[in-house]
């Protein structure tokens, strides 16, 4: 049983409180929990913090990332990629996601695409140290 992706996904679906996949995680499940795109899946669509207990390789994963970015821009501080798609969607509700954005390589054409959509990011004081020289 415990080595039951389906046993656990159905542990956590049972249980009331959104944070309910932090007990298969947290005290009595597996350690490769974090690793299986069914639990983690069902357990960001659930509560975007699930993110942040993810697998490495699973804090990149697009879907999860995106899923969890659509309930709050903050999933995105957890995700190790974030690609300007789901950056648009982070940056349409808070202005701050932007410094997620910065912290990685990025394109020019990128950031000012996402500036454009969320013109108030031009507040993030790492922007005004990005001159251009003359």
């Amino acid at each position: 049983v415990r080595s039951d992706v389906e046993f656990w996904v159905g542990v956590a679906r049972e249980l009331p409180n959104p944070k309910c996949w932090q007990l298969p995680l947290e005290k009595y499940g597996p350690p490769w929990l974090s690793t299986s795109k069914k639990f983690m899946d069902m357990a960001i669509k659930r509560d975007w913090q699930a993110l942040d207990f993810a697998s490495e390789e699973l804090k990149g994963d697009p879907d999860l990332v995106s899923e969890g970015v659509k309930q709050s821009w903050r999933a995105a501080e957890f995700a190790t990629v974030v690609s300007p798609d789901i950056m648009v969607v982070a940056l349409k509700q808070d202005w701050r996601a932007i410094l997620r954005f910065l912290r990685g390589p990025y394109e020019e054409a990128d950031l000012l695409r996402l500036l454009r959509i969320n013109p108030t990011a031009v507040q993030a004081a790492v922007l005004h140290n990005k001159r251009e020289p003359v």
